[in-house]
């Protein structure tokens, strides 16, 4: 009998394909996924295929340093497999110990700092996709006043207080005002007013102006009697 040898094709164990997570295309503090690639990624029968991040995205697009960050992550799992997200914050390219979670508070941090999140993404099969949002820059804060309109009882010998949350010195100035209303370089307002003064109702607005572009501005009514002299309320 004549016995004919079987030949057996000996192969390695199928691959797994890990798709692109960051195609090309690049918004503004956005990562996105080239679905091109998702959707070329061959079916692993019994296998595992790792999850997918489409989108980071990080909001607001523009902060300053009296806000906070918040990451938001589109992503799926091939296999419908749940999924953990695990975030991890650098500040100017260096790690920031213990920020683990999906939201930022920036006040620790200064103008012009670049502040990133590396995103890393495992499936219960332990599966990992990793990548990184695009850097959000901290923008210039604006000064704020330390006082309200009504805290303003009488003009004369008033201090404007305020702060700049960069630390910037904050300079001031006033328009509309009533004659004989003036404005120093410290904050303090000043009122000189004569007999002959007819008085009226006034509404004054009063800026704020860190010299880094950033401005506050109030208005405060007034109401000033005629040949006052420094008594208004």
């Amino acid at each position: 009998m004549l016995l004919l040898p079987l030949l057996l094709a000996c192969g390695s164990d199928a691959p797994v394909v890990t798709p692109s997570n960051v195609g090309p295309e690049r918004k503004h503090h956005v990562v996105e996924a080239n679905e091109d690639d998702v959707g070329d990624v061959p079916e692993v029968i019994g296998g595992n295929r790792p999850p997918i991040i489409r989108a980071i995205r990080m909001t607001p697009g523009s902060a300053d340093r009296t806000q906070s960050v918040t990451v938001k992550v589109d992503a799926t799992d091939p296999e419908g497999k749940s999924f953990d997200i695990d975030y991890e914050w650098s500040v100017d390219g260096r790690e920031q110990p213990g920020k683990r979670d999906p939201v930022l508070v920036l006040e620790d941090y200064e103008r012009g700092s670049t502040v990133q999140v590396s995103i890393r993404v495992t499936d219960a099969g332990g599966k990992v996709a990793t990548a990184a949002s695009e850097a959000l820059t901290i923008v210039n804060a604006n000064p704020r006043f330390g006082v309200k309109p009504g805290d303003i009882k009488r003009l004369d010998g008033f201090l404007l207080e305020a702060d700049d949350p960069d630390g910037d010195t904050v300079s001031f100035r006033v328009e509309d005002a009533p004659p004989g209303v003036t404005l120093d370089s410290r904050g303090y307002f000043h009122y000189a007013g004569t007999e002959a003064a007819k008085g009226g109702s006034f509404r004054m607005k009063i800026f704020i102006d860190d010299g880094h572009g950033g401005e506050g501005r109030m208005e405060v009514p007034l109401d000033i009697s005629a040949g006052s002299k420094g008594k208004e309320e």
